[in-house]
């Protein structure tokens, strides 16, 4: 019979996995020479993009942008997360215990 992972183990390994993924994303990207920026954006034109970044600002120009934007947990409307009846998937993630029941809703 297979053993049910504890919460601490399961986000421990959730953690394992998304280090190795994002690993192995920045290994082509650096094989590609392709240089990550981080930062606020704003394009200045069709080939610019203003940078500010934790040091300063950066002008880069280019043939191609691409924007990685990411993402946060939204909140739904007249439904204030409380973390422990309505969660984001941010509040999921510090949960100790799951229960057996739950619904899950997702929001455009």
């Amino acid at each position: 019979m297979r053993r049910r992972l504890t919460m601490p183990q399961l986000l421990g390994q959730v953690g394992h996995v998304m280090q190795r993924e994002m690993q192995i994303i920045s290994d082509a990207l650096r094989r590609n020479d392709v240089e990550l920026v981080h930062g606020l954006a704003s394009f200045v034109d069709p080939h610019t993009v203003r940078v500010e970044t934790g040091t300063g600002q950066r002008l880069l120009t280019t043939d191609h942008i691409l924007l990685a934007v990411g993402t946060r947990p939204s909140q739904p409307p007249g439904m204030a997360p409380d973390g422990q009846t309505v969660m984001t998937s941010a509040d999921i993630l510090t949960l100790v215990c799951f229960r057996r029941a739950r619904v899950n809703l997702d929001f455009p």
